[in-house]
């Protein structure tokens, strides 16, 4: 499961239903090859959304460039998070891509960052 990409894709800024279908795919993500296939109906499902709605957002991600769908004849869809969305774990924002830095906590309670 893709729970590092969870993390990544919160700040992303889109619409709710764009939003929700991310964070499902990311939930779906195999963070080694950076590739989901779920299924419209089964993101619908996780999302609570309709199917039309998912494929609407699917689309809106797709223009803004968040995923990359990579379309196979016959069978569904795979979608690849794309890193210079900030949806992947290089942690790179969306808008500067630069790098950020994770505030820490130390054994003290201080927080510094990384």
């Amino acid at each position: 499961m893709g729970f590092h990409s969870i993390e990544d894709v919160l700040p992303w800024q889109g619409s709710p239903a764009a939003k929700a279908v991310l964070v499902a795919m990311a939930f779906r993500n195999n963070d080694q090859t950076n590739r989901c296939d779920p299924s419209i109906a089964g993101i619908a499902e996780m999302t609570c959304l309709s199917e039309r709605t998912v494929i609407r957002a699917v689309e809106e991600l797709e223009a803004a460039k968040a995923i990359t769908c990579i379309r196979r004849p016959g069978t569904r869809s795979a979608y690849s998070l794309n890193r210079c969305h900030g949806v992947t774990s290089d942690k790179v924002s969306p808008v500067t891509k630069e790098s950020k830095a994770v505030p820490s906590e130390s054994p003290t309670g201080d927080k510094s960052a990384k």
